[in-house]
């Protein structure tokens, strides 16, 4: 099963996705003002500024306005589509790696297992399939991982 693993990537331009990608930025400026709150005493001033500003974008991301006046140019297409690797392949894929490593570890301490067998008492025919045969999942892993 893993070794048939198969993952493309696919970028499309869809209406939405301009819309998802601000909200991504609004989402990552509201982070930054709420931040600023956790990092000790503000002055009067500043903390006015931040809940203005929280206002300001939160209302953005109830209200947007993603209408736009001209075509974007493929300088901003690629952009955008670096964006998106950015703020969401660079996240999913180091997740999937720690996911299957997980799942292949248990792999890892049945091999152990059988090397150990196989020093004790070599020319075991049913250990050194197993142990062949665990090489062969571990090398299967390997090549759709990386």
């Amino acid at each position: 099963m893993l070794a048939e693993m198969q993952i493309d990537l696919v970028l499309t331009a869809h209406p939405t996705e301009s819309m998802r990608r601000t909200l991504i930025q609004k989402y990552e400026k509201i982070e930054e003002c709420l931040s600023e709150f956790d990092g000790g005493t503000l002055s009067r001033r500043r903390d006015a500024q931040i809940k203005r500003r929280l206002k300001r974008l939160i209302s953005e991301c109830w209200h947007p306005n993603e209408m736009r006046a001209t075509r974007p140019s493929p300088i901003d297409e690629a952009k955008w589509g670096f964006a998106m690797i950015e703020n969401s392949l660079w996240i999913a894929v180091p997740d999937f790696l720690r996911e299957l490593s997980t799942q292949m570890e248990p792999l890892h301490v049945v091999q152990a297992e059988l090397l150990r067998r196989d020093r004790e008492s070599p020319q075991q025919p049913l250990v050194e399939r197993a142990l062949i045969a665990s090489i062969a999942g571990i090398a299967a892993g390997m090549r759709n991982t990386g």
